[in-house]
């Protein structure tokens, strides 16, 4: 196995890059983005490496100098926190990469911290041993460089299973993309369309892939493909929402007031969508989507 050392940066979180002017260079950029669960202040996690599989060759490890904790929570929408930038790398197919993680049981490297002011160590099963691998390749062009973006799912990965006390478990929902085809969905929900008392907690943006999606919950057989929050926005009295990082195609696009009884490993026949409704996401582009 290779292994590279990465060095930290004040500008940029980690960078790691040549000062070679041969103009075939190639480079690679890698950043942490996430959608937010609703029951948490803060979910911290620590990162220590970041491994690629080049199509022909052995597995190459990047060792962060300094352990990196990253809290997801702030990461909503089109935010994002780089793990690497311009590391410069042989160009070609890459068939995987890993994020490796310090997420033990019972300590407290990677933790949740939660509305009511608890705080819980954050257990992700393996991912000490064997990291969070993404099992989808993509291409360094020669003298190019690729952005790519690794967004955990929160509301599908974090769970409190019955009879574990000092750990919530984090089983990372993963979903990466390269920057270069992706666009971001914005929009809005009117005040009236969520006024009913069932809307008083539980108000989220589902999105699925493909148009005319039977909008579900996320224990059924088809789970969105992620999920957002609604925040308030007293200036225009509408729950404003943002999902970044949106590869370029049809989706359908839901409004639910029911997140707030969806359990991951359930499927929940009471859960159910005020509206949904198909867009399209063009790459470099923001569509606009409402709900009235």
């Amino acid at each position: 196995m290779n292994r590279i050392n990465l060095f930290a940066s004040i500008l940029v979180v980690f960078l790691f890059s040549s000062c070679s002017d041969n103009k075939n260079n190639s480079y690679l950029s890698v950043g942490i983005t996430d959608a937010p669960v609703d029951n948490a202040v803060n979910i911290n996690v620590q990162f220590d490496s970041i491994e690629f599989k080049p199509s022909n060759g052995s597995a190459i490890l990047v060792e962060l100098d300094t352990v990196r904790t990253i809290d997801l929570m702030a990461l909503s929408g089109s935010n994002f926190e780089l793990l690497v930038d311009n590391l410069e790398v042989q160009a070609g197919e890459y068939q995987w990469m890993r994020l490796g993680v310090n997420a033990e049981r019972g300590v407290m490297d990677s933790s949740i911290n939660l509305i009511g002011g608890e705080t819980f160590s954050l257990y992700i099963p393996s991912g000490s041993q064997s990291g969070l691998k993404i099992n989808k390749g993509f291409v360094v062009p020669v003298g190019g460089a690729v952005s790519l973006m690794v967004d955990f799912d929160l509301r599908q990965s974090v769970t409190n299973p019955v009879g574990l006390v000092d750990d919530y478990i984090l089983r990372p929902t993963l979903r990466m993309t390269d920057n270069s085809q992706t666009g971001t969905i914005q929009g809005s929900v009117s005040a009236s369309a969520v006024s009913g008392e069932s809307c008083n907690e539980g108000k989220a943006i589902y999105l699925y892939s493909g148009a005319d999606v039977t909008a579900d919950d996320l224990g059924s057989d088809t789970p969105p493909l992620t999920t957002t929050m609604v925040n308030y926005n007293a200036d225009t009295d509408r729950w404003d929402f943002e999902i970044g990082f949106v590869e370029a195609g049809d989706y359908t696009i839901a409004l639910t007031c029911d997140a707030d009884i969806d359990v991951l490993e359930t499927d929940e026949a009471s859960w159910g969508v005020i509206a949904s409704m198909n867009t399209l996401v063009v790459s470099g582009e923001t569509v606009q989507v409402d709900f009235d």
